[in-house]
């Protein structure tokens, strides 16, 4: 079966295996995402997909949204059609996600079978983001990107994952589970970056020490 007709069948069928990655850039999304794409068919990296799954703003006649949806999600996963199988169908990983993205996709695919937030201290966010972005105002990654996509956790929910200096490749191997990450994918589980403490606002403190609460690999004590 070739890819797009591959890609169109599961869109038509829905319900599919999916897990979603999401939390501010610079965040461990990537990472997440990465050691579960092996065992999954389709890998959906930041494509930045919300305002095509919107739609149009008005429409002069009958407008089926969600026939356009599927349309576009057949398109999506003919495209990153790993070949591999799995018990997963599809990662979903996009940072900076927003309620009304998630609610389509559960429209389209069913409720994910995991939802998965990576949440990263913000002086560390911070330092990372500054050279990522260089021409992105400071308020922005402060308020809208690390802010509001956190302030998005208590409308979409699901397991917070702290991404943090010490972090391993067994932590993610447990977290993973039942899913086999290889030791050899394992080993290059590496925490890089420094930090910009005076970069980061109270605000984006309290967000993350709201949510390191939650995380299930929080500190001993935290």
């Amino acid at each position: 079966m070739n890819r797009r007709l591959r890609a169109q069948r599961a869109v038509r069928r829905g319900a599919l295996r999916w897990w979603l990655v999401y939390g501010p850039v610079r965040s461990g999304t990537t990472l997440m995402a990465n050691l579960i794409a092996p065992s999954a068919r389709w890998l959906v990296s930041d494509w930045g997909l919300h305002a095509a799954l919107a739609g149009p703003f008005a429409a002069t006649g009958p407008f089926d949204r969600r026939r356009v949806q599927r349309a576009l999600m057949a398109e999506v996963l003919a495209a990153v059609d790993s070949g591999h199988g799995g018990p997963v169908d599809l990662v979903y990983k996009q940072a900076n996600l927003r309620r009304a993205e998630y609610d389509d996709l559960v429209g389209l695919f069913g409720p994910p079978q995991r939802r998965i937030f990576c949440l990263r201290d913000p002086a560390g966010f911070m330092s990372s983001a500054v050279r990522k972005f260089p021409d992105v105002d400071l308020d922005n990654l402060q308020e809208i990107n690390y802010v509001g996509t956190s302030v998005e956790h208590d409308l979409i929910g699901g397991e917070v994952f702290h991404y943090h200096p010490a972090v391993t490749g067994e932590d993610y191997a447990s977290f993973l589970a039942p899913l086999v990450i290889p030791a050899e994918l394992r080993a290059t589980v590496r925490y890089t970056g420094s930090a910009a403490p005076e970069l980061a606002t109270e605000q984006m403190w309290a967000e993350y020490h709201r949510l390191l609460e939650k995380a299930v690999n929080r500190p001993a004590g935290g």
